[in-house]
């Protein structure tokens, strides 16, 4: 699979962490599992959809247009012909602002964008007619541009800030309690529960587990480092606990997991 991610223009940085781009004439019509890396992404299909699988194993055409909403378990995809995919990879407190919608009703969903906002179509048309990677990005830019510039809420300084704190967190993330986060923040627990749910879509907790599997993969992949020393590094202290967390979002272990050969997940997470 080609993958290739873009950085965003200066009017959008503070809004979406990148623009990538995944293209195979000849995927592997395998089902493959995506886990969760903290970031909501809104999705246009430019190629064949993807296949998903419901709740009761069945494989589900993904609409041309979708809005991601957090992962806390594993989504298992199928190729159903050549693939062509862009995604808006949103901050994992940033998506609200071109949403608008409380991102804990998305959760572990993928909506057709249709059902948020107006536009859908057009969007898929007009990627679709893009002949290379920097027009299909114009137009997708273009897109979250016009919808910010409708109305936007503005970004939520207290759970940006939390969100970064989590990000930090290595080996002290199980010692960091939601009160502890709260009182850096200078907001109440609950309050800050509320604003996750709205903002993020899953509780400081269930992000901070999110984004230490992220530096897992990031780990594994920085000189091949080998799976219990990855797990180290991302900040697990030690094996077993490694095994039960990678589990409880993967839904496979790592070796099985990596058995697998996820390609669009080996693209993201760049693990060759």
């Amino acid at each position: 699979m080609r993958y290739a991610e873009h950085a965003p223009c200066a009017e959008l940085a503070a809004v979406v962490r990148c623009v990538w781009i995944g293209e195979d004439a000849s995927p592997d019509p395998s089902p493959q599992p995506i886990v969760g890396d903290g970031c909501p992404e809104l999705l246009v299909h430019f190629g064949s959809p993807m296949h998903e699988r419901d709740v009761k194993g069945r494989d589900v055409p993904q609409p041309r247009t979708l809005v991601a909403g957090q992962l806390t378990q594993p989504l298992w995809l199928r190729p159903s012909g050549p693939v062509g995919v862009l995604g808006v990879r949103f901050h994992p407190w940033a998506a609200h602002r071109v949403l608008r919608v409380p991102l804990v009703d998305l959760t572990d969903r993928r909506v057709p964008l249709r059902e948020l906002m107006e536009g859908a179509e057009a969007l898929a048309d007009a990627v679709a007619a893009c002949g290379d990677d920097a027009a299909r990005v114009g137009v997708a830019e273009a897109f979250v541009l016009r919808r910010l510039a409708e109305q936007d809420p503005g970004d939520d300084a207290v759970v940006a800030q939390c969100v970064a704190r989590l990000d930090q967190a290595r080996a002290e993330l199980d010692a960091l309690s939601i009160d502890e986060l709260a009182r850096e923040a200078n907001v109440g627990r609950r309050q800050l529960e509320r604003r996750f749910a709205e903002r993020v879509g899953v509780s400081p907790r269930a992000l901070g587990g999110i984004l230490r599997l992220r530096r897992f993969f990031d780990q594994l992949d920085f000189a091949g480092a080998p799976l219990v020393d990855a797990a180290l590094a991302a900040g697990y202290y030690d094996q077993s606990h490694f095994a039960r967390e990678f589990r409880r979002y993967a839904g496979l272990t790592a070796t099985e997991f990596l058995a697998t050969r996820p390609a669009l997940a080996s693209a993201i997470f760049d693990l060759g």
